[in-house]
């Protein structure tokens, strides 16, 4: 995640920037304090935000952001095996989750839920560790650990409290321990409120317009949601290979089933982690695609099935050939484990000297404080699937100069930084810039030369390289107060 600055993840310019909004939405230096306002500090999606502004001495918000990436990529197989060892199952296969760090919610750059799938996975696990050794203090630290599930991304806080709630349901075993349930209802209340209040805001749930996706389309996201990172190259293709071949490699070699106690109550406690998997795939089938301004629904739970599924390979039998192979598989997984992340971070660095090239220079040259324009022919980048320099100026401009763009997703409901009240959002950015040229000091443009409409309009050209071409708007203030602002 150190190899570039700027590296292929889709969305996370935009969040880069409500990040950097979050951790300086006082400083006079910027032009935050007049565009935005953090109007929901306590809620949904806000973790990443006060860790941006707690660490912002000492990182800005790109640093804070790699970091944060960071943490998702080694805390994934570690929560995994947490969850393998809380289970009882194969330890050795949590190393399956360093190839599958990089799939399709990563290309899509949805940083929340990023760094909360481990808390999920976490959160299981210290639900099952609960169930066997019980006391009051594991239920109190469990629920405090659901609700920042829930402070991390609204999805995560729901799934994780679903999750520990079947898990906590099926280990019933006498009337007290169905209190053990309210170690997930602050979690659940908060999500249920949310949920309330978003459509209330919406205009009640007429408002939402769910879309459901055909049997064609999910089918097709179990490959093109899950472990789809890379292009060209068949890396992908090439490790799910392998990481199959495991698979069945460990059931041959499975040691024995130890015997199971008789009755429907014991099969599900028996089967507890199975059920899990398949609550996620139960929502995964459920839930709609997209709803008005929400996108990647149940696409999100597809990773997470694949996570789990990786979970239910049985421990290897100890005895002769068996435990020969399993070994060699064992060190097969780790070469896998080992060979991935180093293949992602050369990917990382070609992409940011071919694609972002000296962008983010060029940007911290102009002044302070200023607003940019950008568009053009966005386009797809040659390394990774999804993974666009569509949002990537936006988070230089905010890291390198404090100003504003014509793309934030300060527009967005569910986000906690939002627009200032009077203060007109700029249009998403499009081909036609010329139409917002009063409102901008500058104009960054991806593709062929705009020659026509920078020649009519007077732009001036400030650097260009590759497919970038940035121009500065003539007759501009850039010290004028009140731009956007009705």
């Amino acid at each position: 995640m150190w190899c570039a600055t700027w590296g292929p993840f889709g969305d996370v310019g935009a969040h880069v920037e409500l990040l950097d909004v979050f951790a300086r939405s006082d400083d006079p230096d910027t032009l935050y304090p007049e565009t935005y306002v953090v109007a929901r500090p306590f809620g949904p999606n806000v973790v990443s935000g006060h860790v941006a502004r707690l660490l912002h001495p000492l990182l800005d918000a790109s640093q804070t952001t790699r970091l944060l990436l960071s943490l998702y990529a080694v805390g994934l197989p570690l929560s995994l095996l947490a969850m393998a060892v809380a289970f009882r199952r194969n330890p050795w296969v949590a190393l399956a989750a360093v190839p599958l760090t990089y799939n399709a919610m990563l290309s899509l750059g949805a940083i929340n839920y990023l760094i909360g799938m481990p808390l999920v996975f976490l959160a299981v696990a210290g639900a099952r560790r609960w169930i066997d050794r019980g006391g009051a203090l594991p239920g109190v630290l469990l629920a405090v650990f659901l609700l920042f599930c829930f402070f991390t991304h609204l999805f995560i806080g729901a799934m994780a409290s679903g999750f520990c709630g079947l898990l906590l349901l099926v280990h019933m075993r006498r009337r007290i321990d169905v209190l053990r349930l309210l170690a997930v209802v602050p979690a659940v209340l908060a999500v249920v409120l949310f949920v309330l209040t978003m459509l209330g805001e919406a205009g009640g749930p007429s408002g939402v317009a769910p879309r459901y996706l055909t049997a064609e389309q999910l089918f097709a996201d179990l490959w093109e949601e899950g472990m789809r990172f890379f292009k060209g190259d068949h890396v992908d293709e090439a490790a799910f290979t392998i990481l199959l071949i495991l698979y069945v490699i460990a059931f041959f070699t499975r040691r024995p089933k130890p015997a199971r106690s008789p009755g429907l109550p014991a099969w599900l406690r028996a089967h507890d982690f199975h059920l899990i998997t398949a609550c996620a795939f139960v929502g995964w089938i459920v839930l709609p695609g997209y709803v008005s301004g929400l996108a990647f629904i149940n696409q999100r739970l597809v990773i997470v099935m694949w996570l789990l599924l990786t979970l239910w390979v049985p421990h290897p039998s100890p005895l002769g050939l068996r435990r020969a192979v399993a070994r060699f598989s064992a060190v097969l997984l780790s070469l896998v484990a080992l060979s991935h992340p180093w293949y992602a971070g050369h990917l990382f660095a070609r992409f940011e000297e071919d694609v972002v090239g000296n962008l983010p220079e060029a940007i911290a040259a102009l002044p302070q404080a200023t607003v940019l324009g950008y568009s053009g022919a966005i386009g797809k980048n040659p390394y990774t699937h999804g993974g666009t320099p569509w949002h990537i100026p936006a988070g230089i401009h905010a890291v390198e100069n404090g100003g504003v763009t014509t793309d934030s997703f300060a527009f967005q409901p569910y986000t906690p930084v939002q627009y200032r009240e009077g203060v007109v959002p700029f249009r998403r950015p499009n081909h036609r810039f010329w139409t917002q040229l009063p409102r901008l000091d500058y104009v960054l443009w991806r593709g062929r030369e705009p020659r026509a409409p920078a020649s009519h309009f007077g732009l001036r050209l400030l650097f260009h390289e590759k497919s970038w071409w940035l121009y500065e708007v003539p007759g501009r203030s850039r010290s004028s107060p009140g731009r956007f602002v009705l």
